[in-house]
């Protein structure tokens, strides 16, 4: 009814444009003819011809929210996410340093000026932390830097050669150089930034995870002059900044993931405001997909029907345990789903004690029980959808709905009454009656548009003994405004649409919904005009 209002509201706009361009000819607008009297003429105009299907009818133009089988059934589908969490936000970027520093010995110095040169070696296993007690055996790198700063007081020019062993791109270490310039009294401090995007990089170091093995080789060269080098620091800062991995390997830590309590609405019930209604075969189904390489221990809490009145109806149905499993191979998902239908569960009561709302409320949290061994990609994903299907296959009885539209059209002085007639065409099994009761700003109740409003605006259509319709019924209504009543319809600024829809035969009788099915309907209004001239 709520379409058809808005259709309704149009006839001011069709109306002005045949009262004031339709009727007009060249030789009316000689002012010499005009003389006093009062001209009413009638009109007779067409305002809609349109056919309606179900999804006009719902006001649910989501095609995603229907689905229609082979036989043309329909179901009303409703798809709600509970929850997801990609790899790129279980492990957020780790910044990771760390700090050697080194002086020259005696030994070094008289290598320097005997051979021109002198070597040392640092071979260091770099610890590695991360925020939740990860324990990393190896990574890819997504992106990251690996920043080397060195401060320099040695009195001679040099190269620092950085290598990483374990750190691989195409099958070569990583393995680079930086060259260092002499101090003349004051420190010299250099900088240098790698790149480290494609990189794999091994972090576990004699059978220690969280350890990276990094090498440096320094050589110092003679410069011109016999310069002091006792007790001068030559400090290394290695840090990997930004670290966000493509894939990680070893044990990814224990924790809780924040699933906050929620609720999917059932938007088809929005104004409902009584009476009942009987769904053959409701089903709702909870899929969940784990593609990350550990444990998640989910748990569904609480799963209930809330209905319009706030009644809460826990349902109670299949709950396997665990809910989900984890894949063993990299790139794989596990993957589960459970249904609750007529055969294992009372969501069928549930979905007809009119519910409003779906609530759900579940616990998730990784590696319990511990295992030894996890992996995950930036791409990996947890998540749990909740899909609740309604076959449009059942009855209803005295299912009332309401709602609310801004209405105005303004005060037409020349207009002296209107008739509406409505043609309806029912290609669907319900009967429906209806009232819409014009009311002024604060609600108040002006006229309404039928002056009986228990009569059957639309009478349902015939069906077979499967619920399906076989024949179309065909009905008019007729409305007149005038006196009174027009004055209300001037001065209406809101519309309240009340409607209440019973299927056909119910409720000895099931109806079934098709995609096929049409309401099609013509409205036109005569006016009868009153012009003083």
């Amino acid at each position: 009814m709520k379409i058809l209002l808005k259709h309704k509201i149009f006839f001011a706009t069709a109306l002005f444009a045949v009262t004031l361009y339709g009727c007009i000819k060249e030789e009316d607008l000689s002012f010499d003819k005009v003389t006093t009297g009062e001209w009413s003429p009638e009109w007779a105009v067409p305002l809609i011809h349109s056919g309606l299907s179900i999804k006009d009818l719902t006001g649910m133009s989501d095609s995603g929210m229907f689905t229609t089988n082979s036989n043309h059934q329909i179901s009303l589908v409703y798809n709600t996410n509970i929850y997801m969490i990609h790899g790129y936000e279980f492990f957020t970027p780790v910044n990771q340093s760390s700090w050697q520093t080194l002086q020259l010995t005696q030994p070094d110095s008289v290598d320097l000026y005997q051979n021109d040169s002198v070597s040392r070696s640092i071979n260091l296993a770099v610890p590695l932390t991360f925020p939740n007690g990860e324990q990393i055996d190896s990574l890819n790198f997504r992106k990251g830097s690996l920043r080397i700063n060195l401060t320099s007081y040695i009195p001679h020019d040099g190269i620092l050669k950085i290598t990483i062993p374990s750190a691989t791109l195409g099958g070569q270490q990583f393995s680079k150089s930086v060259p260092i310039s002499a101090s003349t009294g004051s420190a010299v401090y250099t900088q240098d930034i790698f790149d480290m995007s494609g990189y794999n990089m091994g972090t576990k170091n004699l059978g220690m995870s969280n350890q990276l093995r990094v090498n440096y080789s320094l050589t110092f060269l003679k410069s011109q002059t016999t310069l002091n080098t006792l007790n001068k620091n030559f400090d290394i800062t290695t840090s990997f900044d930004s670290i966000t991995p493509a894939s990680l390997f070893g044990f990814l830590g224990q924790r809780e993931f924040i699933i906050p309590p929620d609720s999917s609405e059932i938007s088809i019930l929005n104004n409902f405001q009584g009476g009942g209604i009987y769904l053959d075969d409701p089903k709702l189904t909870i899929s969940l997909t784990n593609s990350f390489g550990m444990p998640i221990n989910a748990n569904i809490n609480t799963l209930s029907a809330i209905q319009t009145n706030g009644t809460v109806v826990p349902i109670v149905g299949p709950y396997p345990s665990p809910l989900i499993d984890y894949p063993i191979i990299f790139g794989q998902a596990a993957t589960n789903s459970f249904v609750f239908d007529n055969t294992n569960s009372n969501i069928k009561q549930a979905i007809n004690s009119t519910a409003h709302y779906f609530s759900y409320d579940i616990s998730a949290g990784t590696n319990s029980p511990l295992p030894t061994y996890n992996f995950m990609s930036d791409s990996s994903i947890f998540k749990a959808d909740m899909k609740i299907e309604f076959p449009l296959k059942g009855y209803t009885t005295g299912f009332t709905i309401q709602d609310t539209v801004d209405f105005g059209i303004g005060e037409i002085k020349e207009i002296a009454s209107a008739a509406f007639r409505l043609n309806i065409s029912n290609g669907f099994p319900v009967h429906a009656r209806a009232q819409l009761y014009f009311t002024d700003n604060n609600y108040n109740i002006l006229d309404s548009l039928f002056t009986n409003s228990q009569d059957r605006i639309v009478e349902s259509a015939e069906i077979d003994s499967d619920g399906k319709v076989t024949t179309p019924t065909v009905r008019s209504a007729n409305e007149v405004f005038d006196g009174i009543r027009l004055q209300h319809l001037f001065e209406a600024k809101k519309i309240l649409v009340k409607g209440t829809i019973d299927t056909k035969d119910a409720p000895t009788t099931m109806v079934q919904i098709l995609d096929t099915y049409k309401l099609d309907f013509k409205l036109g209004v005569r006016t009868k005009l009153k012009i003083t001239f």
